[in-house]
């Protein structure tokens, strides 16, 4: 089975995300952040979690499609040997 991926991964593929979120919507926002009203401010952060967790969820369901595939590649691998040792059996 696949190995979890390390914490240190994790937290620069999520830096990565952010920046990338960032960017995307840095049209959207003021050049001076602090000019934002605490609404403005409330709305532009709820806006940035929904996104965030709408790009999670592919690949939430890439790694279970994964974990998935690799579950089946070792369930063929054990009956491929099943296989040849009742071969060898039958000889």
């Amino acid at each position: 089975m696949a190995e979890k991926e390390a914490p240190s991964n994790k937290a620069a593929d999520l830096r990565r995300a952010a920046e990338n979120i960032a960017r995307e919507n840095a049209d959207q926002l003021p050049e001076n952040l602090l000019a934002l009203s605490d609404e403005e401010t409330r709305q532009a952060l709820h806006e940035l979690r929904q996104e965030t967790e709408a790009r999670k969820q592919p690949q939430v369901f890439l790694q279970e499609g994964n974990d998935t595939i690799l579950l089946v590649d070792d369930e063929a691998s054990v009956l491929s040997a099943l296989t040849r040792a009742m071969r060898n059996l039958c000889v």
